[in-house]
C-alpha cells in the first residue's frame, strides 16, 4: 500500500493503456515500460473499472452505524467471529474488490445486513441470502485488534465438531456457481467449514461442519491464503476437502482410500480416493488452476 501505484489509485483489474503517450498491449507494455523507466519521470495512462458501489457513498446514520451499499459479489471482505465480543469482525479486505473501494477496513464490526441486525452467528446466512443490491452497516466506534482476536480464537476451546479428526479422507466437488453457501473460519490453524447454508450448493453437495478446505482450483490453501484464493476463483472450479473418515473406512472396506492420521502420516485404506458422485464429468475442471478466468487480475 505504500507504493506509488497504490497511492495513485491503481488497483487489481486496471488496464495499462499507454506509456509515454504510446498505446501498449499485452505484448508490448513491458518493453515500453522498461525503456521509459530509464528516463524518469514519464506518464502512463491506466483505465480502471468503475465499481457500482462507489455510486452510493458510505453514510453514517444518527445511530452511529456506517452504512454502504453492496451492489456486486464477491465483495472482498473476510469476516470472522470474535470469541470475546461475540461480534462479526472484518479481518481482511482484498485490494481492488468492492469492499476496499468502498472504504471498508479490517477491524470494522459488521452489525447490520439488509436492514437487519446481525451478530457472529447470523451475519453469514443473511449476507449470503441477501438480494443485490442491499446495504450493510458497521460499528466503527471501537476498532478490534485483529491479532489479539486471532490469539483469543486459538486459545478458545474448539467445538468437538471442528477438532482435527483422527483420520480424514479426500473429497472432491466442483463449485459451479457463487454464492456457494459455505462459511469458513480458521480453527486449529486450518480453514474449516463452520456452516453450510441450506438452499445453497455447499449444503446440497453434502459439505459438512468440520470439513477442511485443502485446495481451491488446484491450488493448495492455508489459513493465510484461502480467502484470497477463494474470492478470485471463477466457477466452475474444483474444491478439495479433507473430511472426517468413519470407523468403517479407517478399518478398511472393499476399495483403496488414502487416509491421513492424526500424526500427519499418509496411510492407504479402502475406498475410492475421490467421491465421483460429486465430481464433474470432465475431471479437468476439478483440478483447473485457472482462478482468474473472466475474473479480476
Amino acid at each position: 500500500r505504500d507504493y506509488p501505484a497504490y497511492l495513485a489509485g491503481i488497483r487489481p483489474g486496471c488496464e495499462l493503456a499507454e506509456v509515454k503517450g504510446q498505446a501498449v498491449n499485452a505484448g508490448t507494455w513491458l518493453a515500453a515500460f522498461t525503456a521509459a523507466a530509464g528516463e524518469l519521470p514519464f506518464d502512463i495512462t491506466v483505465r480502471c473499472p468503475t465499481k457500482a458501489n462507489l455510486a452510493s457513498k458510505p453514510e453514517r446514520g444518527a445511530d452511529g452505524i456506517l452504512r454502504l451499499r453492496v451492489a456486486e459479489k464477491p465483495f472482498g471482505m473476510n469476516v470472522e467471529n470474535s470469541p470475546k465480543s461475540k461480534t462479526a469482525v472484518v479481518t481482511k479486505v482484498l485490494l481492488g474488490f468492492p469492499a476496499e473501494l468502498a472504504g471498508v477496513v479490517a477491524g470494522y464490526q459488521l452489525v447490520e445486513v439488509a436492514g437487519q441486525l446481525v451478530d457472529a452467528q447470523t451475519w453469514y446466512e443473511k449476507f449470503a441470502k441477501a438480494e443485490l443490491p442491499f446495504t450493510i452497516g458497521f460499528n466503527t466506534s471501537s476498532s478490534i485488534d485483529i491479532g489479539a482476536m486471532k490469539q483469543e480464537s486459538e486459545a478458545a476451546d474448539v467445538d468437538p465438531e471442528l477438532k482435527d479428526p483422527e483420520f480424514s479422507k479426500q473429497r472432491d466437488v466442483v463449485v459451479q456457481s457463487k454464492p456457494f453457501g459455505m462459511q469458513v473460519q480458521i480453527r486449529e490453524g486450518k480453514p474449516k467449514v463452520v456452516r453450510a447454508v441450506e438452499g445453497f450448493p455447499a449444503s446440497s453437495l453434502g459439505i459438512k461442519r468440520g470439513d477442511i478446505v485443502a485446495e481451491v482450483g488446484g491450488l493448495k490453501v492455508t489459513a493465510e491464503n484461502w480467502f484470497e484464493v477463494w474470492q478470485q476463483a471463477v466457477p466452475p472450479f474444483g474444491l478439495k476437502l479433507l473430511v472426517r473418515a468413519t470407523q468403517e473406512e479407517a478399518e478398511g472396506s472393499p476399495n483403496k482410500r488414502q487416509l491421513t492420521g492424526s500424526d500427519g502420516q499418509k496411510r492407504l485404506r479402502k475406498a475410492d480416493i475421490a467421491d465421483r458422485s460429486t465430481t464433474s464429468e470432465d475431471p479437468r475442471i476439478a483440478w483447473s488452476p485457472d482462478l482468474r478466468r473472466g475474473g479480476k487480475v
